[in-house]
């Protein structure tokens, strides 16, 4: 296959063309005899989502996996059309579905017109605050812990075994350095080697039962046993924190598109709820309710 690299394919999407080639007869990939011209990326990055789009022009690897996929997506359905997969019934009712919800989708896209200027910096800025105010409601944990692994549902000889090195935690806990205790006991090979430190955590992430024990706790304090799904938790918390927040600055692109796809999809709901008012869709419950119960049969 050929495989250009992203200095030629750069060099491809950027040229003005040559004596012997327009710029948009330029190939920059090919697979077999499919090969895809710089008008052909054109068209394809016309069909994505904004975000998309942007996403893809905005990195060579992106781009080049967006090219490949479509070189992939060419070359299997050359095979399925040689098979004659097109003729095959069921096949054709699907085609014919997708055509309609593409038909359908496409409909409503149309409908979809967010005012002009919108959202407006104030918008977007209230949004940001608000972000602001639920974060500092979230904690970050950075923990250290000496895990035992006991699953639920485990042997009885795994659990004799498990029970026997959770005492030997315990009689060791408030006797020996957390992080030695951990290098030596703990079961969880990512963190053990590391003294059991786990880094800062988002509260979102700790399991349940691990975000109970750790209410109101201290900096410095020991906790546990702290039994899980997957095993016994013995945990020092090293230090609290509120999450930390990026700068609007920083956020103010991916807010404004958040708040672009939320109006995109109240409006569109809003034109779905109308349609189907005007469409005056009844059911026969009755019906319904006897044709799904022979159906499960």
């Amino acid at each position: 296959m050929f495989r250009p690299s992203t200095t030629v394919l750069l060099a491809a999407l950027l040229s003005f063309g040559s004596p012997a080639h327009s710029a948009e007869s330029i190939v920059v990939a090919k697979s077999g005899s499919a090969t895809l011209r710089r008008e052909d990326l054109q068209a394809l990055l016309a069909t994505l989502p904004a975000e998309t789009r942007r996403a893809a022009l905005a990195d060579d690897a992106t781009l080049e996996q967006l090219l490949r996929s479509e070189l992939l997506r060419t070359a299997l359905v050359a095979k399925a059309r040689a098979a004659g997969l097109e003729n095959d019934a069921a096949v054709k009712a699907a085609l014919n579905r997708a055509r309609d919800e593409l038909v359908v989708r496409v409909l409503v896209e149309q409908q979809v017109k967010l005012p002009a200027g919108y959202p407006a910096e104030v918008e977007i800025k209230a949004a940001y605050d608000a972000g602001v105010a639920a974060a500092a409601k979230v904690a970050e944990y950075h923990l250290a812990q000496v895990f035992v692994a006991l699953p639920d549902g485990a042997p009885a000889e795994k659990v004799t075994a498990g029970l026997a090195k959770v005492g030997a935690v315990q009689a060791r806990l408030q006797k020996t350095d957390f992080a030695q205790l951990a290098k030596e006991l703990s079961e969880h090979a990512d963190s053990a080697s590391k003294g059991g430190d786990l880094g800062f955590l988002d509260e979102s992430r700790l399991l349940p039962e691990v975000r109970a024990a750790l209410v109101d706790t201290k900096a410095g304090s020991l906790i546990g046993p702290v039994k899980t799904a997957q095993g016994v938790h013995f945990f020092k918390l090293l230090e609290r924190r509120a999450v930390a927040v990026p700068t609007l600055a920083a956020l103010h692109d991916q807010i404004a598109d958040a708040l672009r796809q939320q109006e995109r999809s109240l409006i569109a709901k809003a034109y779905l709820e109308q349609a189907s008012r005007e469409a005056g869709i009844t059911v026969n419950q009755i019906e319904l309710s006897q044709f799904r119960i022979e159906a499960a049969r």
